[in-house]
């Protein structure tokens, strides 16, 4: 698994040493200082992958953050779906029910408004419909079309 890690300022990295179970990395002379960092980013990437192969990247990233160290797993979409509990917090999936394939999880809106709360499927628990499927609906509730005359049309192939 990927984990993605950024130290932005020397506590940040001081951090991470100390996560890492390495606070010795800070006074290390190649680690010292951002431009010996720098210099040496490859010894240092090693031994940062050292110690996150070691690791569950889910746990590394709560202690990193937990620490004040930018951190983040690379998820895949099974995790956003079933793992990732900032995005479950935000009830950012739905379910909706399609004509043809039952019960879908689905992206929901993303903004959340108190007075006109919106959602993905329009009405609460419908996914789209299939076509034609709502032409009652809308000529003959909303546009107040005769059964009769919403027929004649389809016959005609006009809907």
């Amino acid at each position: 698994r990927w984990i993605a890690i950024a130290c932005f300022t020397e506590a940040e990295w001081q951090a991470l040493g100390t996560v890492a179970g390495h606070p010795g990395w800070a006074s290390e002379p190649r680690f010292s200082t951002l431009a010996g960092r720098l210099a040496h980013q490859d010894a240092l990437d090693a031994a940062v992958s050292e110690w996150t192969r070691a690791q569950d990247a889910y746990d590394a990233m709560h202690r990193l953050q937990r620490a004040g160290v930018p951190a983040g797993v690379c998820q895949t979409a099974g995790d956003r779906c079933d793992h990732d509990p900032q995005l479950a917090a935000l009830e950012w999936l739905t379910e909706v029910t399609g004509t043809k394939i039952g019960r879908w999880p689905i992206a929901e809106v993303p903004v959340k408004m108190s007075e006109s709360p919106a959602y993905i499927g329009g009405r609460i628990d419908r996914g789209a419909p299939c076509y034609g499927e709502d032409n009652h609906y809308v000529y003959g509730e909303l546009l107040g079309m005769s059964s009769r005359e919403i027929e004649e049309l389809a016959a005609e192939g006009v809907i």
